[in-house]
């Protein structure tokens, strides 16, 4: 076992022995660290990592993935993390904004965890997506940004006071559990996961306008107009009974905010079935 330190230079290949201090491709059980305050790049192909994490301390640091690229990285700042085709990564984020890049039908296979103020920016081309299909984490105060679709059989969970945007689909194997942190939904009509509200949290459905009340069917949110249905969710929605409290749905001019509240006739009516 060895701790190795990023040199980079020539092709900055994570398998070149030459880009690695003391020299030498890495080996099951290292120690990797890119550190200091230097403009670096690392590639990584494969299993080139060997199985070993990546920490990042660098000020600076750009990180490539291709060719089936298995990695698991811990970062302590900001790095830009480019992803192309399918690659699965594991993303501890310690003390860092994070943007990770996909490619045109690029997918990463893996999860995160954001700890607290910190966050996650995930942006794409045409055909790429996230498939989460671990138990990713937000800490208290921290954010995410999710501009792909998220697809897989995985979890999301935020705690205290983080924000969680969805600009693409959220896929019906994904859980969503928000304790008094909220979700923000610009596309309803592409977020299907089971979604838990706990301690006041709370999901923005941007878009749904001129409703006058609403009713759960089993757990599904549908709202009206008068005697019409206007959106049947394609969620189910959990107001965490165990806290006692249930649901407040508010209609603003930009959406409807749904709310774990201990006064769920606060907001729109429940709706009278005729």
């Amino acid at each position: 076992m060895t701790a190795r330190t990023w040199l980079g230079g020539g092709n900055n290949l994570a398998s070149n022995p030459l880009d690695w201090s003391p020299n030498g491709a890495p080996h099951a059980g290292d120690t990797l660290t890119v550190q200091g305050t230097s403009a670096y790049t690392v590639n990584i192909q494969g299993n080139a990592l060997a199985g070993d994490t990546l920490t990042v301390t660098d000020q600076n640091t750009t990180i490539n993935l291709s060719n089936n690229a298995v990695a698991a990285i811990r970062t302590f700042y900001d790095p830009v993390i480019n992803i192309a085709g399918t690659v699965h990564m594991s993303l501890d984020d310690e003390n860092s904004q994070d943007t990770v890049n996909l490619a045109a039908n690029a997918h990463w296979v893996g999860g995160f965890n954001v700890i607290y103020q910190t966050g996650i920016t995930v942006n794409g081309g045409p055909g790429a997506s996230f498939i989460n299909n671990m138990n990713s984490q937000f800490g208290s105060s921290a954010c995410g940004t999710f501009t792909v679709p998220v697809a897989g059989t995985g979890s999301m969970s935020a705690t205290h006071f983080s924000t969680l945007e969805f600009k693409a689909s959220v896929g019906s194997g994904q859980t969503i559990a928000v304790q008094s942190s909220t979700v923000k939904v610009d596309d309803p009509h592409a977020y299907a996961a089971l979604t838990h509200l706990q301690g006041e949290g709370s999901i923005d459905l941007v878009g749904l306008t001129g409703n006058t009340s609403y009713a759960l069917v089993g757990k599904y949110l549908e709202l009206f107009h008068g005697n019409t249905v206007t959106w049947a969710a394609p969620f189910k929605i959990d107001p965490a009974a165990s806290y006692g409290q249930g649901l407040e749905v508010v209609q603003a001019a930009g959406g409807v905010s749904i709310y774990q509240s201990g006064d769920p006739h606060a907001g729109l009516p429940l709706y009278h079935y005729v």
